[in-house]
């Protein structure tokens, strides 16, 4: 595994994340290869040793979803709502983030025009 993380560019995840150091002043000649500038890099690669994926992929996934929904005439409505609401669930749970309104909105826009 380790060859695998260190082909990835993350193996350094693999250490105590408190060895994480936080950027220096520019002007320094010389810094550690192997030491982690930025938290939100560190945490990035963690979750895509953990998941295997950039969380990216996923997000267009989620979303995709969402835009290809749309509300047909032969089921129940109130189904169809819960599976709109899970939808925007998982997008929400993606980190993007949308206002009710928006959300409202879409839902309209995706009722039949019967």
């Amino acid at each position: 595994m380790a060859i695998f993380f260190k082909h990835l560019e993350v193996d350094y995840i693999l250490f105590d994340p408190s060895t994480i150091k936080k950027p220096e002043d520019s002007t320094t000649a010389f810094k550690e290869p192997d030491v982690v500038t930025s938290k939100a890099k560190f945490e990035k690669d963690n979750k895509m040793k953990k998941y295997g994926v950039d969380d990216a992929g996923v997000k267009k996934y989620v979303v995709g979803e969402w835009l290809k929904f749309q509300i047909i005439n032969d089921k129940p409505i109130m189904d169809q709502v819960h599976i709109h609401e899970k939808l925007v669930f998982d997008i929400l749970a993606e980190g993007i983030q949308m206002c009710e309104i928006f959300q409202a909105n879409v839902l309209i826009e995706k009722l039949p025009k019967s």
